[in-house]
Parts: structure tokens; sequence; C-alpha cells
């Protein structure tokens, strides 16, 4: 069976165009995903190291539920634990302890960060989890745990995909059409000669 040369040039400049959209749109989805989870690793950080820097400049607790009332309407938690890893604000009994793993309180008490932009299990929803150890008197003294859920910004990021799909099959059908008439110009040159 022969396929005709038409068809073998139409074939030939499709299959190209599907694969580059093909790798654009993964490209382009993976590099949205990764920018809309660190947008959310910084906002919690900075809203972390702003917390703990008004408690520190002022030394009152009621900077903590003016943050809560503002952090709320954004949907994000944030605990202040002490240096044993007990929650002392929002005051909890003192049974209740910050859920960190032993390698994240390691981190900590060595004053770093710990920043889990997704696929960590809290209270079973996803979420990213942004923890900044309290530095006083040179030694760590507590922190402050912040957890956003990443339900809004998978719902971006869908949205996002959705309009990249929109996207593509609107280029494709283009590209169709384009490769059609460069095929067919092809084929017309080449029965000329």
């Amino acid at each position: 069976m022969r396929i005709k040369y038409i068809y073998q040039q139409f074939i030939s400049h499709i299959s190209i165009l599907i694969i580059a959209f093909i790798i654009l749109s993964l490209l382009f989805a993976h590099f949205v995903e990764n920018m809309v989870y660190e947008n959310k690793v910084k906002e919690l950080t900075k809203y972390g190291e702003n917390i703990l820097e008004d408690f520190d400049r002022t030394g009152q607790e009621f900077i903590f539920t003016q943050y809560q009332h503002v952090l709320n309407t954004q949907n994000i938690s944030f605990s202040i634990f002490g240096q044993n890893g007990v929650i002392v604000y929002p005051v909890a009994n003192n049974s209740t302890r910050a859920r960190l793993s032993d390698e994240d309180w390691n981190k900590l008490s060595r004053g770093e960060k710990i920043i889990t932009k997704h696929n960590i299990k809290w209270a079973n929803q996803e979420v990213s989890l942004v923890a900044i150890p309290y530095i006083g008197r040179g030694e760590v003294i507590g922190g402050i745990l912040l957890i956003s859920p990443i339900s809004g910004s998978r719902e971006m990021i869908s949205e996002v995909n959705q309009y990249l799909l929109y996207t593509v099959i609107i280029a494709l059908s283009v590209s169709f059409l384009l490769s059609w008439v460069l095929s067919k110009i092809h084929v017309n040159r080449i029965q000329k000669i």
C-alpha cells in the first residue's frame, strides 16, 4: 500500500508540530505549578518572618491575634511553639505538640527553616508548610509553624492547564490547516516538475 505524497508531507508537518506542542505544554504546566507553590512558600515565609519580627519588636502577644484574624481570611493557620515543641499559641493543652518529624526538629534546632511546598498531609488535607525558628540569646527558643491548604493553588493550576489545553487545541487546528496548505503547495510544485 502506497501513501500519497501529500499525506506524507502532511503527516510529517503535523507530527513535528504535535511533538513540539506536547513538549512545550508539559514544560509550561510544570513551570506554572512550581511557580505557584514557590509563591505560596514565599508568602508563608514572609508572614512568619513578619510575625516573629513584630513580636520581637513589641514583645506583646496581641500581635498574634491580629495576624490570626488576617491570615484566617486567607485560609492560612499558624502556631507558635516553644523550645520543646509544645504549642504556646493558640493556647492548647500541654500534650499538644507541633507535629514535625525528628529530622525537621533537628533542622529547626540548628536554626534552619523547614519548607515543604506540597505533598504533605496535615489534618487529612494536603498543605504547604513553613516552620521558622525563633532565635533569642543565640539559641533557638521556639518558632512559628505556618500551614496553608494547597486546594486554592491546585484550582489555579487546573485553570491554567485548562486554558493551556484550549490554546493547544486552537493551535493544533491552525497547524493542521497550515500543514495541509503547505503540503498541497509542495505536492503541486513537485508534480509540475
